[in-house]
C-alpha cells in the first residue's frame, strides 16, 4: 500500500487549533484523526465507495481503487499539514502572525505525490486524478472557484 507519510503522527509535538483565547489547543494528531473519522462516517453513511469506483471506472479503467482510496484517507489525515510550520504554530500561541496553511499542505502533499509517480507507486493518471482531488486541501478555507 502506498502512503503520503512514513511518520507516525502522535509522534508530531504541534497543534491544529486554538480558542480564540488560546487557553486551550487540539493537537495536531486528534484532529487528524477526527478528520479521518469524519472522512470515513461520510463515505459510510452516504455510501460512496461504490460511486467512487464508478467515477474512477468512468474516467479511465486503469486507476486502481485500492490504490488511490488509501491514498484519498491520507490526504483528508493530513490535509493540514500546512498547520506545521512554526509561524502558525505561533499564531496559534496568539502572535499576530498572518500565516496560512491550506497552500503549503497543498505543496507538499503534491510533493509526496510526485514523490510516489517518480518511483513508479502510482501511474501517471493515478497522479492526475489525486492531484485533481488536492484542489480541495488548497481551498479548504476558502471558494473552490
Amino acid at each position: 500500500m502506498c502512503n503520503l507519510f512514513d511518520v507516525d503522527l502522535k509522534d508530531i509535538e504541534a497543534f491544529a487549533h486554538s480558542r480564540k483565547d488560546c487557553s486551550e489547543k487540539e493537537p495536531f494528531f486528534e484532529h487528524s484523526e477526527r478528520t479521518l473519522k469524519y472522512y470515513d462516517c461520510i463515505f459510510e453513511c452516504f455510501e460512496l465507495i461504490p460511486i467512487l469506483k464508478r467515477l474512477l471506472r468512468s474516467i479511465d479503467s486503469e486507476l486502481n481503487m485500492s490504490k488511490i482510496q488509501p491514498l484519498l484517507r491520507n490526504i483528508v489525515k493530513s490535509h493540514d499539514v500546512g498547520k506545521l510550520t512554526r509561524n502558525f504554530q505561533k499564531r496559534l500561541d496568539g502572535s499576530r502572525v498572518s500565516e496560512t496553511h491550506s497552500d503549503k499542505g497543498f505543496f507538499v502533499l503534491t510533493y509526496n505525490l510526485l514523490f510516489l509517480s517518480r518511483r513508479k507507486l502510482i501511474t501517471g493518471k493515478e497522479f492526475l486524478f489525486l492531484l485533481i482531488m488536492l484542489y480541495a486541501v488548497y481551498k479548504h478555507h476558502g471558494n473552490l472557484n
